[in-house]
């Protein structure tokens, strides 16, 4: 029992972890803009280009703390958005492994390490008892 509450909560960290850095993801590009201005290329350097990055990471931080309440609390809904959330963290980490700096490798390396290891446990079968748990308590009834 004690060691599937540590998964629950293991997830639900990962959770807020991502959550966090999504948000602060969004406010470092807020800084950026108010400091140096719209700057690149024209197609992405734009007003409305930039609010909508930052609206989509903002929405994604703020939902994947969501996921990480639902965790904690024993919310079966969690698993989905979490498990898309692992998957698309993979989409993006798994090429940078190949990148040229050191530390953007390191970085996506990690990455990739949590993103696995979470789906993996999100899936195992005492979290899925312990989603499931009250359910299954009352057909077996």
């Amino acid at each position: 029992m004690r060691s599937t509450e540590n998964r629950l909560r293991f997830l639900g960290a990962i959770s807020a972890i991502e959550g966090l850095f999504y948000l602060a993801y969004a406010f470092l590009v807020v800084i950026g803009i108010s400091r140096d201005g719209l700057t690149g290329p024209s197609q992405v350097a734009n007003a409305s280009g930039v609010t909508l990055e930052v609206l989509i990471f903002a929405i994604f931080g703020a939902a994947m703390l969501g996921v990480s309440f639902g965790w904690f609390g024993r919310r079966r809904w969690a698993r989905a958005p979490f498990a898309l959330a692992q998957v698309l963290a993979l989409v993006v980490s798994v090429p940078l492994i190949g990148a040229t700096e050191l530390l953007q490798q390191i970085i996506a390396v990690g990455v990739t390490i949590v993103a696995l290891v979470g789906t993996f446990m999100a899936f195992t079968p005492r979290v899925t008892q312990q989603l499931h748990g009250d359910e299954v308590a009352r057909e077996s009834n």
